[in-house]
């Protein structure tokens, strides 16, 4: 009889040690580099990237000042894993009197300007324009695997004065849950 519950204990332990392996590993796999080929980055290191990334979108959408952009792509299980956040980044936009737009990434087309083509390395991701246009925020909306509300990076820029900074805020070496386009 003691051997039979030692071999129990031991069937369970297996099963639990097998199914905790699985998740860690699902989790693990599921993080990923923002920007994993650091081609916005290098673009980045140009002063003019706001400015031409701002004027390339307002040529598409018309104004977007005052406005939040929520980029995202069909079929990235990253904006399901986000999708708290998300609307909650939504609310507080709304909440500041910005206006918020949801982009299909692969409605976007960028016209070349210069041998310079701004990139969206991944989604999802977010953009925050200010007065007249001014790109204040580029980036994703968190960290981390879960990409939650409590481990935000946007929120900062949205709720407070980033108007009055002299460039944009560019985040394009983070690791979390996105779905690369690169």
């Amino acid at each position: 009889m003691n051997l039979k519950r030692n071999a129990l204990y031991l069937i369970v332990s297996l099963w639990f040690v097998g199914i905790l392996a699985s998740l860690v590993y699902m989790s693990i796999s599921s993080v990923t580099a923002f920007d994993p080929d650091n081609q916005l980055l290098r673009q980045t290191s140009s002063q003019e990237y706001d400015l031409v990334f701002a004027h390339q979108l307002e040529k598409q959408l018309t104004n977007i000042d005052n406005t939040v952009l929520h980029f995202v792509e069909e079929g990235c299980r990253c904006n399901t894993t986000a999708e708290e956040h998300i609307n909650s980044v939504y609310e507080l936009a709304r909440q500041n009197h910005f206006k918020n737009r949801t982009i299909d990434i692969n409605a976007i087309t960028f016209i070349q300007q210069n041998d310079y083509l701004p990139i969206i390395p991944s989604t999802p991701a977010i953009a925050v324009f200010g007065d007249a246009g001014k790109l204040i925020y580029f980036g994703p909306y968190s960290a981390g695997y879960s990409c939650s509300v409590g481990n935000g990076i946007v929120e900062s820029f949205i709720s407070s004065q980033s108007n009055k900074m002299p460039g944009a805020a560019i985040v394009a070496d983070t690791l979390g849950c996105y779905c690369n386009r690169t």
